[in-house]
């Protein structure tokens, strides 16, 4: 049976959690992960993290948090694509414009528009 440890670092600020299998007498296993030893060791992490929404992470919100933190951060769509080995760009644009939904809204633009005209 294969253990996982999960171990929180904290550098120059930002959290690192380093994900290890591990065997009863605490040596790393040359066994392979699982999906479900995925997201223990993520939730696990999350938890060490403190993150308010630990119960509710799983890798799958990792690779979307990525997508979606790098088209903020300007990168290229590619380069988005290449990291998180996604093979179709709708998947990937599908990502990124649910997150900008309540922050780039039409709605709430013509909203803020008429407030400033009406100012």
């Amino acid at each position: 049976m294969i253990y996982l440890r999960s171990q929180l670092k904290v550098a120059a600020g930002r959290s690192f959690c380093t994900l290890v299998p591990i065997t009863k007498s605490n040596r790393i296993s040359d066994a392979s992960l699982t999906a479900l030893s995925i997201n223990h060791m993520v939730y696990r992490c999350a938890v060490l993290a403190n993150l308010a929404n630990a119960h509710d992470m799983t890798p799958h919100s990792l690779r979307r948090g990525l997508a979606t933190s790098a088209a903020h951060a300007s990168t290229p769509l590619q380069s988005i694509m290449r990291a998180g080995r996604w093979k179709q760009t709708n998947t990937v644009m599908e990502y990124i414009e649910a997150s900008d939904r309540f922050t780039n809204n039409a709605a709430s633009n013509v909203l803020k528009n008429r407030r400033d005209d009406h100012e």
